[in-house]
């Protein structure tokens, strides 16, 4: 397989752009395939895919997509606004959720390692949804767990 065939794999087209490339199937080979963690994760295509599906879901809420699974909300630092649109998101889809907002109460405390934490509710899981101050931390946890992040 020559490096072009490589490149339109991750939807990255030709090799003249090889350094985001490369960049991007670091990324792939580390991550869960099936997290999202950026928008820069994903092609022109995904892109699209993804709008059309938000828009779909617009005008068509409340799918049951989530029923019968538990998703994670993992919230280091304080966000109500982005903690109570996602836990109303996964509850309209039909999911169940379980976490914390206030990280102070967690064994992360104690000296828990994130990647303990993320071992730990994986366990418990079909989804994890954080938000943490450290850059980085959401990708080092695709990293860490099968569970998508």
């Amino acid at each position: 397989m020559g490096k072009k065939m490589i490149f339109e794999d991750v939807g990255c087209g030709t090799v003249k752009n090889a350094y985001l490339c490369n960049k991007l199937i670091k990324k792939r080979k580390q991550m869960n395939p099936n997290s999202l963690v950026s928008i820069d994760d994903l092609s022109k295509e995904q892109l699209l895919e993804l709008l059309e599906t938000a828009r779909y879901f617009e005008e068509h809420p409340n799918h049951k997509i989530l029923d019968g699974k538990v998703v994670a909300t993992l919230f280091f630092e304080p966000s109500t606004r982005t903690r109570l649109s996602f836990e109303t998101a996964v509850n309209r889809l039909g999911g169940r959720v379980i976490g914390f907002s206030d990280a102070s109460t967690t064994s992360s405390s104690k000296g828990e390692t994130l990647k303990d934490t993320i071992k730990m509710v994986s366990n418990y899981v079909d989804l994890i949804i954080m938000r943490h101050y450290l850059e980085g931390a959401a990708r080092y946890a695709t990293e860490v767990t099968e569970v998508p992040v």
